[in-house]
């Protein structure tokens, strides 16, 4: 057993595990992780890297691709400095190769190490994912400026608040265990991990409200400038969700050149630097927002949510049969929000989870004037801020209140000063919670 640099690959090792030769190969990894390298350890492999950033815990992940097939990461036998890790230098993620590959493995694999803040969150009903995606500024738009069926310019700066978005595109599986029933064309049935299609904007307003009922959360989809953002792995100039690289996109997508023109199962390519999977093919994906040919003219910075009304709701990220033109990250475009087709499908977001500790009656602002009304007290957490309300969950129960109205929090833990986001259709605003300090 022997270790030797890969010919014509500084980045990449070769490795003989059994008697079979591996090829290894790193990819572009996410902001906060630096130094990767992968390196022969007995009869397994060993991913150094060093990860940087403020927070107390980060979430890493560890993507390994084989012959163009992401295996899952539960299934692999990994140990070390993967899941929840704290910033610093100098950390290792050992792979068991022989007890996931008993005969050897022979041939190529990459590898990708991710980092994201928090733990991603899973779904009570369903078992969906969640990747948390930390807010931020960027450019939005054709940067390259690309053709789009629906007008992708001017180029604007939008910012946009945390979030959390679908780790991959939602299931028939994860559909049917909601809905009761699989709405997908009949030669996309395939299996339970398939991405669901055939369904309007409307159904998922449906399914959205049923899980949300039975999961105790406020999923929703996700805007067009937080799935764009998404897609662009934080905002970066990526013209395919993943990479620049024409040569590149059947790494991260299934699209015209290598999907047979047929859905594949969701998470089989590799993810974008967030750790997000097909945000590029597979299927397009409904967005919140109804679609205007002129509202990048005129796009709000915060936030934006669409225009306030439409005929066509956001389709975003191309599908399996579209070429690498029409697959691209900004390329725009609409459908009635009743119609469906074989090719659309969603992910679905959620706004960060909030709450707070040792604080007791805050004010709550909108549009910067004081509201009036008087909210009965309750213990327990801001669960979610949906629509033109917002609920408090705790232990006596639920109480929703009209966006602006004055509440008397006690007892809530975590925190001493949040941010509150209002949304409805037609508009955006910030309700700030001015805290005073719990005294006895």
């Amino acid at each position: 057993m022997f270790l030797r640099d890969r010919s014509g690959n500084p980045s990449g090792l070769t490795l003989v595990l059994a008697g079979v030769f591996l090829l290894i190969a790193s990819i572009a990894v996410a902001a906060d992780v630096r130094n990767t390298k992968a390196v022969q350890d007995g009869l397994g492999v060993r991913f150094e890297y060093d990860l940087q950033g403020e927070e107390k815990e980060v979430e890493v992940t560890l993507s390994i691709t084989v012959e163009g097939k992401t295996l899952p990461l539960k299934e692999l036998h990994l140990a070390g400095d993967v899941g929840k890790v704290s910033p610093g230098k100098g950390k290792r993620i050992s792979w068991d190769v022989l007890r996931d590959f008993p005969r050897g493995l022979s041939g190529e694999f990459d590898y990708e190490i991710v980092a994201g803040v928090g733990s991603p969150r899973k779904d009570p009903v369903t078992g969906m994912e969640f990747v948390f995606v930390k807010g931020g500024c960027f450019q939005m738009g054709s940067i390259f400026q690309d053709n789009s069926k629906v007008p992708a310019s001017p180029v604007h700066e939008v910012c946009i608040d945390d979030f959390y978005i679908g780790k991959y595109e939602a299931t028939q599986g994860q559909w049917e265990a909601v809905m009761g029933v699989n709405p997908s064309w009949k030669s996309n049935r395939k299996g339970s991990n398939y991405p669901v299609e055939n369904v309007s904007w409307d159904d998922t307003q449906k399914f959205i409200s049923k899980l949300n009922t039975r999961s105790g959360k406020r999923y929703r989809l996700p805007t067009e400038a937080e799935w764009e953002y998404s897609a662009r792995s934080g905002g970066k100039e990526e013209r395919w969700s993943g990479t620049n690289d024409f040569f590149f996109i059947g790494d991260f997508a299934w699209y015209k050149s290598n999907s047979d023109d047929m859905t594949h199962p969701v998470g089989q390519k590799r993810p974008n630097k967030l750790g997000i999977h097909d945000m590029t093919g597979n299927v397009i994906e409904w967005v919140q927002d109804w679609v205007g040919l002129n509202y990048y003219k005129e796009s709000p910075r915060e936030n934006p949510a669409g225009p306030p009304t439409g005929e066509f709701r956001g389709i975003r990220g191309g599908y399996s049969d579209d070429d690498a033109m029409r697959s691209r990250i900004t390329f725009r475009n609409g459908q009635r929000p009743h119609d469906k087709t074989r090719i659309v499908g969603f992910r679905l977001a959620a706004s960060t989870w909030v709450s707070m500790e040792g604080l007791t009656s805050p004010e709550i602002m909108k549009n910067n004037v004081k509201a009036t009304g008087k909210a009965q007290q309750v213990t327990g957490t801001i669960e979610s801020i949906e629509g033109s309300f917002f609920t408090v969950m705790g232990k006596k129960g639920s109480v929703t209140l009209k966006a602006g109205d004055a509440v008397k929090l006690d007892e809530i833990k975590v925190g001493d000063k949040v941010l509150v986001k209002y949304r409805s259709d037609t508009a955006y605003a910030v309700a700030v919670i001015k805290p005073r300090v719990k005294t006895k």
